[in-house]
């Protein structure tokens, strides 16, 4: 039962289905359907993150004092 279920996740990306939505879609369609949100909120982050390192990165580096 249990090889039965890793196999159906892994090499079928059947995660079966969940009775907590209305018409108990299947997993896999739910994943699908945030994916993109998800990897928007990925790219931005990893642009803030970007973007606010090199500022404070710059902003240091600026202020820092001549070394002797």
């Amino acid at each position: 039962l249990v090889w039965h279920d890793v196999d159906r996740a892994l090499f079928h990306l059947d995660f079966g289905h969940t009775c907590g939505w209305p018409g108990c879609p299947p997993i896999h369609t739910l994943w699908m359907r945030g994916l993109a949100g998800d990897l928007w909120m990925l790219a931005g982050g990893m642009l803030f993150g970007v973007v606010g390192g090199v500022t404070a990165g710059a902003w240091c580096a600026a202020t820092q004092p001549a070394a002797p």
